[in-house]
């Protein structure tokens, strides 16, 4: 994500274009590169449709450079939302973030299959609110869909710990 600040500032896209063309680009034949993901939670922080304009240009700067990997870029909230069908329709691969129970992941994954593409969640597990590796990973499984786990960085971020989590949480 650019942050809020270069998605509703129209004079700082062609910084980002640049960049989107220059990775793509440069890697465009790498065999090692699996996918692209090309924008991290587009409509989060209130951002909403306005951030739906820079999303379909991403897309549109990197299918410019003709990559032999798919494009795409998960769905994270409201899968029903308008901005989160149009990032379905544009991605070659559906991806999305789940960190719901097993029931909610099941209405997830119902809507990403309607679009007939490979599916492959790019977020999951929060272990406190039973989105477990013991019902969820046989889930994905079951359903051929891919999966890797964003979670468990020790480091700046510490995303091993639920969000929200203070010092001295188990």
């Amino acid at each position: 994500s650019p942050g809020k600040s270069r998605v509703l500032d129209r004079t700082c896209w062609p910084d980002l274009e640049k960049y989107v063309k220059d990775m793509v680009g440069s890697f465009r034949k790498e065999r090692r590169i699996l996918i692209w993901d090309l924008y991290n939670e587009p409509a989060n922080d209130g951002m909403g449709e306005k951030s739906r304009p820079l999303m379909e240009a991403v897309f549109a700067w990197a299918r410019g450079m003709k990559p032999v990997q798919p494009l795409t870029v998960g769905a994270w909230s409201d899968f029903n939302a308008p901005i989160q069908r149009r990032m379905m329709e544009l991605s070659d691969v559906i991806s999305f973030h789940g960190y719901d129970n097993p029931s909610g992941m099941e209405g997830k994954i119902k809507i990403c299959a309607e679009y007939g593409r490979p599916v492959i969640c790019t977020e999951w597990l929060l272990r406190q609110g039973n989105n477990k590796i013991e019902n969820i990973l046989p889930m994905f499984h079951g359903r051929r869909i891919g999966c890797y786990n964003w979670g468990f960085v020790a480091g700046r971020t510490q995303t091993y710990f639920q969000w929200g989590s203070k010092k001295g949480d188990p």
